[in-house]
């Protein structure tokens, strides 16, 4: 479970992106996946995974996975499930988060402590953002991630969930 905290995103790159959703939100319950022209945010792209939503059973699968996720992964995800093969005993963390942005409608923020590959255990900043399709249905979840160099250390694989509509 991740403890939950009143403080916002540190990240620089998540704020524009989140800024960037909701101003494709507007009036709308949620943007759809073709409302984001990737030439918008350009210096996000690279820091954006992009999951397929499945419903019943709610599965997600890599649509895309951009360069600096794969640098700090070691790996391309591209075209894999989240699943145990890809993510091992870390992968009901992974997927509560995924779940929560689904079943809630709403961005979900976290804070975290991973061990990406064979390098070190660093701090991240992680913000889900979730598209619906034309029927209302959320078909698609950004996963926009950044290390935070300068962040406080935290426990290994410890998580925070932020509030992601306030900077920190």
């Amino acid at each position: 479970m991740i403890k939950k905290v009143t403080f916002g995103l540190q990240s620089e790159i998540l704020r524009k992106t989140r800024d960037h959703w909701l101003m494709l939100r507007a009036e709308k319950s949620m943007p759809a996946k073709k409302d984001f022209d990737p030439i918008s945010l350009p210096k996000s792209l690279p820091h954006i995974a992009i999951a397929e939503v499945f419903h019943e059973p709610l599965r997600f699968r890599f649509r895309l996975v951009g360069t600096y996720i794969n640098n700090l992964a070691g790996r391309d995800a591209t075209g894999l499930w989240i699943n145990e093969h890809l993510y091992g005993e870390r992968t009901e963390k992974i997927l509560e988060v995924y779940s929560k942005c689904v079943n809630d409608r709403a961005p979900v923020a976290t804070r975290r402590s991973i061990l990406f590959s064979e390098s070190e255990w660093t701090v991240v900043e992680t913000l889900f953002l979730p598209f619906e399709n034309e029927e209302g249905l959320i078909d698609h979840v950004f996963a926009v991630v950044n290390r935070l160099d300068n962040a406080p250390s935290m426990a290994r694989d410890d998580g925070l969930l932020l509030q992601w509509q306030n900077n920190d």
